[in-house]
């Protein structure tokens, strides 16, 4: 006679409160093809700041928000407290990125600026795809999706992840032209000033929903990733759902990633430590073997391959470095997958363990 299932206690407990399904996120973030391609995402954002920089562009602030610097520094716990809005733009770097080019687009800055970040931006879509095709897998199958097979799942999707984040910017365009037209009233012969001054008022909700468009985007975008991660739709419904479920369950949204999301920050935050203490004891066991001063060895971590051979101590740091922080990205993206799925079974009631191959 077969034995039953006896269910452990927190699986009973998974059951009963989904959303503590966030809690394998920590776990699935570590997987490896899903934290190497976080990595990836880092390493391309730096090539994108190469290309800001050949170009004449100041590109710092960016690189703080990525996790990059140009020797590789690593934070300490103390910075959680003293750089919070430092390290929270590091947290939630991909909906910064649409920030910055809603910003500039909004106030007609057409400059190199919105070339590059739309390169920023390219970069969290196709990698987003990826790690969101990989942790979808896992959160509702258990079972992992190679990295190969998520990279040629991107290629082939990234045109409608693109078009459903065109969906809510054609609105936005539409609102901002009616409102542009009436401001643009003023300057017919005459009578301009006053139909410019009458018709004032109308644009004031347009550019009002506007705002509000901007937002939900900046806020929804990686939604519209994971949904077409998971599901294997296309644009329209990548973006109808994600339009539903902000409009549904936005508080509870925001609650489970700010709290989902602050976990995946003190995780960084202690790995950091612990790679501080790593390397001081590595310089000082370094400093005794080769019998070399202690500040001799430290200074080689700021050398360059310019200064000689000691630029692969800086190599190897700043390489340690970025692959914490693409922890921080990948953490980003498991948050979105794994809350778009527990969203639709709140919503729509379509089990967890539903996945589109």
């Amino acid at each position: 006679m077969q034995e039953s299932f006896q269910e452990t206690g927190f699986l009973r407990w998974r059951r009963a409160f989904p959303w503590l399904h966030l809690l394998r996120i920590p776990g699935i973030a570590f997987r490896t093809q899903i934290l190497f391609a976080g990595f990836l995402a880092v390493f391309f954002h730096f090539v994108c700041s190469l290309i800001a920089s050949t170009i004449g562009l100041h590109t710092s602030r960016l690189n703080e928000m990525s996790g990059l610097s140009d020797h590789g520094q690593l934070s300490t716990l103390q910075n959680l407290f003293r750089n919070s809005i430092t390290i929270s733009e590091q947290a939630v770097a991909p909906n910064i990125a649409m920030f910055e080019l809603m910003s500039r687009l909004s106030y007609l800055e057409f400059t190199s600026l919105v070339f590059i970040d739309l390169l920023y931006l390219l970069n969290y879509l196709f990698f987003g795809i990826i790690i969101c095709r990989m942790a979808c897998a896992e959160f509702t199958k258990g079972t992992g999706v190679c990295l190969e097979r998520s990279s040629i799942f991107a290629v082939k999707k990234l045109p409608a992840v693109m078009t459903g984040i065109l969906f809510p910017c054609l609105f936005i365009a539409i609102l901002f032209a009616f409102a542009s037209a009436i401001l643009a009233a003023e300057n017919l012969p005459v009578i301009g000033p006053s139909v410019g001054g009458i018709l004032y008022g109308l644009s004031i909700p347009l550019l009002f929903f506007a705002a509000i468009l901007m937002l939900g985007l900046v806020i929804g975008w990686p939604m519209i990733v994971a949904v077409i991660a998971c599901e294997n739709s296309d644009s329209f419904d990548a973006f109808s759902r994600t339009f539903d479920y902000l409009r549904s369950r936005l508080v509870v949204i925001l609650i489970a990633f700010a709290l989902t999301i602050s976990a995946g920050v003190f995780i960084l935050a202690c790995a950091e430590e612990i790679s501080r203490f790593t390397i001081n004891w590595l310089n000082a066991l370094q400093s005794s073997i080769v019998s070399e001063p202690l500040e001799s060895i430290q200074a080689r971590s700021q050398s360059t391959f310019g200064q000689g051979t000691n630029g692969f101590q800086l190599l190897w740091i700043t390489l340690w470095s970025n692959l914490l922080h693409g922890y921080l990205i990948a953490f980003y993206w498991c948050t979105i997958s794994g809350i778009y799925v527990l969203t639709r079974h709140s919503v729509d009631r379509i089990p967890i363990d539903e996945f589109q191959q």
